[in-house]
C-alpha cells in the first residue's frame, strides 16, 4: 500500500515539474519577445526620425510600446505623441491605428 502512494507522490512531483519547465519556457520566449520588439521600436523610430527612440521609450510603458509596433510607419510618429500627451492604454491605441502592420510571427 505504502509502494503505492510513493508511486503517486512521484507522479504528481513528475507532473509538477514538466508543467514547471513548460511554463518556464513559455516565459522565456515571451521576455525574448519583448525584448525583440523593443529592439524593432528603436531602429523603425530611427529610421523613420533619425533620431534615437530611447528617450521616449522610457516615458512609455512596455504594453504600450507593443501596442505602437502595429501602426504603420506613416501613423507611428502621430500616434507616438498622442499616447505621450494622453497616455493612452494599448487597447485605445490599437483603436486609432488605421493601416494595421500585423504580426504573424508571434510566439
Amino acid at each position: 500500500m505504502q509502494q503505492q502512494w510513493m508511486q503517486g507522490v512521484y507522479y504528481l512531483l513528475a507532473g509538477v515539474i514538466v508543467a514547471a519547465v513548460i511554463v518556464w519556457m513559455q516565459q522565456n520566449a515571451v521576455t525574448t519577445q519583448k525584448r525583440i520588439i523593443l529592439q524593432e521600436m528603436r531602429l523603425r523610430y530611427f529610421i523613420i526620425t533619425g533620431k534615437p527612440f530611447n528617450p521616449i521609450e522610457h516615458k512609455l510603458k512596455t504594453d504600450q510600446i507593443i501596442a505602437l509596433r502595429f501602426a504603420s510607419d506613416g501613423e507611428l510618429i502621430p500616434l507616438l505623441e498622442i499616447t505621450l500627451m494622453e497616455d493612452l492604454t494599448p487597447s485605445q491605441i490599437k483603436k486609432k491605428i488605421k493601416h494595421w502592420k500585423g504580426d504573424y510571427l508571434q510566439v
